[in-house]
């Protein structure tokens, strides 16, 4: 019984610290959260508009998919970001993320994909530099009038 006991609890401890790890070779986005001070120091930028494809209410709220290019056979999983944001009162928050880090080599950019849980249904999500078929891709995402923003953004490369 005490094997068994210990065995179960290896077990769950491997699965939560499998889950909370990210694969080898896969990084953080850089997190930007003042985009307006950005943008105006950045008069040149032209934004491009990540495609919404579906808004449907989740748990907590609604769910946004915002994605741009298309997976690849070859392509994989080369950046990540989840963060969650929490408001006493209605807010407007934009989010500025990019890939790679700062003084890293990228991978070719194939496809981007942000899902957006926020409480309202009013938000964007748009590139403001590099994009699909570049090795490099800076993001803005928005969310209006919402009590709450968390997103799980990912990019993927070859």
């Amino acid at each position: 019984m005490t094997r068994f006991v210990l065995f179960l609890a290896g077990f769950v401890l491997a699965t939560v610290l499998a889950a909370e790890t990210k694969p080898q070779g896969v990084q953080r986005l850089a997190v930007v959260e003042n985009v307006k001070d950005y943008l105006s120091s950045h008069p040149g930028l032209r934004a491009i508009p990540l495609q919404r494809t579906f808004t449907k209410n989740a748990r907590s709220g609604n769910l946004i998919r915002y994605s741009l290019g298309g997976r690849s056979k070859y392509d994989r999983l080369v950046a990540e970001e989840e963060q969650q944001f929490k408001y006493p009162n209605l807010h407007d928050v934009s989010v500025q993320m990019t890939y790679p880090e700062k003084g890293s080599q990228g991978a070719m950019i194939t496809f981007v994909e942000i899902l957006a849980e926020q409480s309202s249904d009013i938000g964007n999500a748009y590139v403001v530099s590099g994009g699909i078929g570049q090795r490099f891709i800076s993001m803005v995402v928005e969310a209006k009038q919402t009590q709450f923003f968390e997103f799980d953004a990912k990019v993927y490369g070859q």
